[in-house]
């Protein structure tokens, strides 16, 4: 009798986890973005806006947790060539890598003009 409480509590936690939209089976890096023209002035607006969006900081990684959402970054800023190098590291499987380089790049781009 335990035998089948076992497999069902487990098939029941894989039925659980597939509803998860952060779940992937085997999570993959997106490939690094490189955002030129970041000068320190953009870049130090940049960091306001995303901490007022709720993007949690430390060192190098920035977690964003919103709900069901869970989206975790590398960046590495480089301010002598003003490039901005970012990685996302975890997404949720219903975004594609190229939908997070393109809502990054809006983001830079409307930065750039101000219009954040």
């Amino acid at each position: 009798m335990n035998f089948v409480k076992r497999y069902f509590r487990g098939k029941f936690n894989e039925i659980r986890d597939w509803q998860d939209p952060d779940r992937e089976q085997e999570p993959t890096v997106c490939n690094q973005i490189e955002l030129y023209g970041i000068n320190q002035d953009l870049y130090a607006k940049l960091l306001t806006e995303a901490t007022a969006g709720g993007i949690a900081f430390d060192g190098n990684r920035a977690n964003l947790h919103d709900g069901p959402i869970s989206l975790e970054f590398d960046w590495d800023y480089q301010p002598d060539s003003a490039v901005l190098y970012v990685t996302c590291t975890k997404k949720p499987f219903i975004f594609s890598c190229a939908q997070v380089e393109e809502r990054l790049r809006e983001l830079v781009a409307k930065a750039k003009t101000g219009d954040l």
